[in-house]
């Protein structure tokens, strides 16, 4: 449902539709179309439900891993149907459906002059997106670090010809998007310009990882983050979307990471890292279905240190 350069998606409906159509409907379409995919996308099943398996052990019966996997595919789609919706929603209602807590956080790191490192994560990943635009509707300069140069979830034409007909709705802003890979310039020029760069802490668009403990396994985490936070002495801020769509979402800022000046490097990354995985796992447990990464092939058996950093950079 990415719009991309394409002419249409299926995303064009909801965004469309949604003034009009009551949102309990849609979701409840979403939610079909997500149980429609759990069932015909078997390797993609096959994928979610191992690794829900190995994360909560052998002592998890079948079926409950199995009811967990279907959820996922649910949220996943209910997710990208509120990511359309966004735009279309009254002020009122963005409130309810995406509470916004943990600013005084954010405001404190801000206050030290410089700015700061919003560390998200692929938990309800693709609201992210709707996270920076909350911040940035409460007047925060927040910016999400993309892998790629093309802007996720574009308009697409046929959505654009819509709004020439029909203005005052857009999709999601068009301003708080930084492409940032190998070149980390653009991060420290934005981080000297006092924004709030939202980077992910359990992507694997890295170049370097150290290991952590995650769900009883030691697994590897991106230490781009950490590694920028020590260079450039800024704050790190953790940003978790919590909870489930789609009613029960929440995007929570919370208490700055420590960081530690252990006099080695690695240590000191290892410490960070560590402590932001122990976060994640909590907020994880809690709403089990919605990491986006239970889609991921080989999540706990594959390493990505041992692919070639071309791989690791491909989206």
């Amino acid at each position: 449902m990415n719009g991309g350069a394409r002419l249409a998606t299926l995303g064009d409906l909801a965004y469309m539709l949604s003034p009009a159509a009551p949102l309990p409907w849609m979701c409840g379409v979403a939610g079909s179309y997500g149980r429609l995919r759990y069932a015909l996308q078997r390797r993609v099943r096959y994928v979610a439900e191992r690794n829900l398996a190995t994360a909560l052990g052998a002592q998890t019966p079948r079926h409950e891993v199995a009811a967990l996997a279907r959820r996922a595919f649910e949220y996943r789609q209910l997710r990208v149907l509120l990511l359309y919706i966004y735009p279309r929603l009254r002020p009122a209602r963005r409130e309810a459906l995406f509470p916004l807590t943990g600013l005084e956080h954010l405001d404190r790191a801000l206050g030290e002059d410089a700015g700061v490192i919003l560390l998200g994560s692929h938990l309800n990943s693709i609201l992210t997106f709707v996270a920076k635009d909350r911040l940035r509707e409460r007047g925060y300069d927040a910016r999400v670090v993309l892998p790629t140069p093309s802007r996720p979830y574009a308009p697409t034409a046929l959505r654009r010809v819509h709004d020439r007909l029909w203005p005052g709705a857009t999709m999601m802003g068009e301003d708080g998007w930084l492409f940032a890979q190998f070149n980390v310039r653009p991060l420290v020029r934005s981080l000297h310009e006092r924004a709030a760069v939202i980077l992910m802490g359990d992507g694997y668009h890295s170049a370097a990882f150290v290991e952590a403990p995650f769900f009883g396994r030691r697994l590897p985490f991106t230490t781009a983050w950490a590694s920028l936070a020590r260079t450039t002495g800024a704050p790190v801020v953790p940003l978790f979307v919590t909870g489930t769509p789609p009613s029960q979402v929440e995007i929570r800022l919370e208490a700055p990471i420590p960081r530690p000046q252990t006099g080695s490097l690695r240590d000191d990354l290892v410490q960070m890292v560590g402590a932001y995985a122990n976060r994640l796992e909590a907020h994880v447990r809690h709403a089990m279905p919605c990491w986006e990464h239970w889609f991921r092939d080989g999540l706990f058996e594959r390493d990505p240190r041992e692919q070639s950093l071309s791989l690791r950079y491909q989206v």
